[in-house]
């Protein structure tokens, strides 16, 4: 992986205006929904925090997933037979 950007919004959360609207309510204790949008997400959400390890494996798994299907369709086996 060569970088990532932020961490991927809570399930659930509305689409890019819905999360756009959660940062704004977790962020600032004076905002209506402030509470209830920090006790339904994510315990501790910090959106600048990556899990790299997370999607590293991610990646991993849908690279295999693809040399896979690549090599059925091919007709060969992964080694190369």
């Amino acid at each position: 992986m060569l970088e990532a950007v932020g961490r991927c919004p809570p399930k659930d959360v509305g689409g890019a205006p819905g999360y756009a609207e959660y940062l704004d309510a977790i962020s600032d204790p004076a905002h209506p929904e402030h509470e209830q949008m920090r006790l339904w997400g994510p315990e501790r959400f910090d959106p600048n925090v990556v899990d790299r390890k997370a999607l590293e494996a991610a990646v991993n798994a849908l690279s295999a997933g693809l040399i896979f299907a690549y090599c059925r369709l091919a007709g060969r086996s992964q080694d190369g037979d």
